[in-house]
């Protein structure tokens, strides 16, 4: 009889029912955007300048938005944008750059951050690569612990998903491989990578998560995991991992109804035992998460407490609902989700340096293009112009960024030579 009551107490919980819901608080929030259909989330961390560190929102009715970590809009790419991810360390040549995959069904488009003459940053598109299954929602990228190779993930509404690797050309532009065919019974809008373990994790909107390997030489065969007797819950519109360099970490999912988000924390490693879930509530002038759409993690120090900072890394989450004002992200320290628990959770403070790799959610539906009008995107009215960024890669030195965006202008002028 205990046996069955701790099951059907962790079913309850994995559900969001449970009685007692332990509840977070956003530090800061960012501006309201597009049109109510923002359908993925990604961040990138600037540890060398955390106040520099950027969000991208995907909205699939107006575009791409970059925003600073204070919330405010730097840059926007119109089009419509269904998911999108952002992942350091992809090389040109000599250098390396973050690369941003933005879904734009039937195909991805894809951006390097780029440094500028006055010292900022934005991000450059690259090329459009197309994939073979249509409908893409979700894009999720990935770098091989062991070999480097990069690689996309590519998600659709029939549960289809797709391994495109990516490689860069020596004229500047990215050759894209398509690759093998995976796919899971439902919907597959939250999808994550653990690179340590060579693993992808697909969520379906059903609650059922599946790990497949990442490797593009593994299985196509994914298994379907048992969480303590229960799933992730319904409405599952986010999944993403919290990586600590020590081998400790979390999976954490985001189900959104409306008016409701639940958020539940599983163990990085199998068997994935959860620790519980939690809500972000309102905190004062920032309202709570409620119909979460989409999650990104870092787990890479960026600052400090008293600074307004997230010494153990951020959790961000689109706010579906953003009460009195359009939907947005709200972010939250770590730290804060880890002191919430009994005992708490592991913290970059507790493992000492970690490996900080971005990771984000999965995206809902779409169609279309995205191009950037002009060589910086345009700003939405009330928004910082891209050129008064003054982020910088903490990966990439300025004369390497510089030297890409030559090679990148370089590109464009023998294309349109006559």
């Amino acid at each position: 009889m205990r046996i069955r009551s701790a099951v059907w107490l962790t079913t309850c919980l994995l559900a969001g029912t449970a009685a007692a819901q332990l509840q977070v608080q956003p530090t800061a929030e960012t501006d309201g955007v597009g049109t109510g259909a923002v359908s993925g989330v990604a961040f990138w961390p600037n540890p060398s300048r955390p106040e520099q560190s950027l969000v991208l929102l995907a909205d699939r009715n107006t575009g791409l938005y970059v925003q600073g970590l204070n919330g405010s809009n730097r840059q926007f790419f119109s089009g419509v944008v269904t998911g999108v991810d952002v992942h350091d360390g992809f090389r040109f040549g000599t250098a390396t750059v973050p690369l941003v995959a933005a879904a734009v069904d039937p195909a991805l488009s894809l951006f390097a951050v780029v440094g500028q003459p006055d010292g900022g940053a934005s991000l450059q598109q690259l090329r459009t690569a197309s994939s073979d299954i249509g409908n893409v929602r979700t894009v999720k990228l990935y770098a091989s612990s062991a070999d480097g190779r990069f690689f996309a993930f590519v998600g659709n509404e029939l549960g289809q998903l797709q391994q495109l690797e990516l490689s860069a050309e020596l004229d500047g532009g990215i050759a894209v491989t398509p690759g093998r065919l995976l796919s899971v019974p439902g919907p597959a809008r939250a999808v994550t990578v653990d690179e340590r373990a060579a693993a992808l994790y697909v969520a379906e909107v059903s609650g059922q998560l599946w790990r497949f390997d990442a490797a593009p030489e593994g299985s196509d065969a994914g298994s379907a995991l048992d969480l303590d007797g229960g799933t992730l819950g319904s409405a599952v519109q986010g999944l993403a991992l919290y990586a600590l360099e020590d081998g400790r970490g979390y999976l954490v999912s985001a189900s959104g109804t409306s008016g409701t988000s639940t958020f539940t924390v599983l163990d990085r490693d199998p068997p994935h035992a959860v620790r519980g879930t939690f809500q972000i509530a309102a905190d004062g002038g920032i309202d709570a998460v409620e119909t979460s759409l989409a999650l990104a993690i870092d787990s890479a120090p960026l600052g400090t407490a008293a600074d307004g900072g997230y010494p153990s890394g951020v959790l961000v989450a689109v706010d579906g609902t953003n009460s009195g004002g359009a939907q947005n992200a709200k972010l939250v320290a770590w730290q804060s989700v880890a002191q919430a628990f009994t005992p708490p959770l592991a913290t970059r403070a507790d493992a000492g340096s970690g490996d900080g790799g971005t990771v984000d959610a999965g995206a809902p539906s779409g169609g279309g293009g995205v191009v950037p009008p002009g060589s910086g995107g345009s700003v939405p009215p009330g928004g910082d112009d891209g050129t008064s960024c003054s982020c910088t890669s903490s990966s990439v030195p300025g004369a390497a960024l510089l030297a890409l965006s030559a090679v990148l202008l370089q590109r464009r002028r023998r294309r349109s030579a006559p």
